[in-house]
C-alpha cells in the first residue's frame, strides 16, 4: 500500500491527531481541522521525509460553497495506528508555484 493510501484510510477510520501548532494556523489563517483532513483525503504527497517518518501533502479544501483553499499538511506516520497531523497552513505564494505542488526556484525549506 502506498503512502497516500495509508494517510487517507486513516483520516477516513478517524485515527489521526492534530497538534496544536497545526490548530493555531488554521485559526490564524481561516480554515478549520476538519479543512485539515480534507486537505489530506483529496491531496497528494508533495515532498518526503522518510528520514523522519514524515511527509507534506497538498490538498484542497472547501471553506464556503463559493471558496475552495489550497492547504499544505505536514503528517508524521511513524505510529502506524495513529497518524500525527503535524501542521497545516495556506502556502505562500511567493515560495510555492500555482498549484503549490513545487517550490519556486531558489526557495527553500
Amino acid at each position: 500500500m502506498d503512502l497516500e493510501a495509508i494517510l487517507k484510510k486513516q483520516i477516513q477510520a478517524g485515527t489521526y491527531s492534530v497538534r496544536p501548532h497545526a490548530v493555531q494556523h488554521a485559526l490564524a489563517e481561516g480554515f478549520s481541522p476538519k479543512h485539515i483532513a480534507e486537505a489530506i483525503q483529496n491531496g497528494r504527497v508533495i515532498e518526503s521525509y522518510s528520514d523522519r517518518n514524515r511527509c507534506l501533502v497538498c490538498g484542497r479544501a472547501r471553506l464556503t460553497a463559493r471558496v475552495n483553499i489550497d492547504l499544505h499538511v505536514v503528517c508524521d506516520y511513524g505510529d502506524h495506528d495513529m497518524l500525527d497531523i503535524v501542521t497545516a497552513y495556506v502556502p505562500d505564494s511567493e515560495v510555492w508555484e500555482t498549484p503549490p505542488t513545487k517550490r519556486r526556484r531558489g526557495c527553500q525549506r
